[in-house]
């Protein structure tokens, strides 16, 4: 069993965690910005269309994380000898 190369992985797995955190919040902060540009009575068209493309921008980057992180943990379980259910 590599224990260095185990040890990067889970150090690996941590920065993506991280990522995977300010993304969703950066998520929620442009979730939050939408719904009060939309409350506007005039509503800034520009402003709307660009926070949309923050959200789907911010969503691929969500998704790519946990699908980093989902391979990073099956790899880390298969070193480590441990059974995936």
């Amino acid at each position: 069993m590599n224990y260095r190369l185990i040890s990067m992985m889970e150090r690996d797995l941590g920065w993506w965690w991280e990522d995977l955190r300010g993304a969703s919040a950066r998520l929620r902060g442009y979730q939050h910005l939408l719904i009060e540009c939309r409350q506007l009575s005039p509503r800034p068209r520009a402003t709307i269309a660009l926070t949309l493309r923050q959200c789907a921008v911010t969503r691929r980057i969500c998704d790519h994380s946990s699908l980093v992180i989902k391979g990073h943990r099956c790899a880390l379980n298969s070193l480590l000898g441990i059974a995936t259910q």
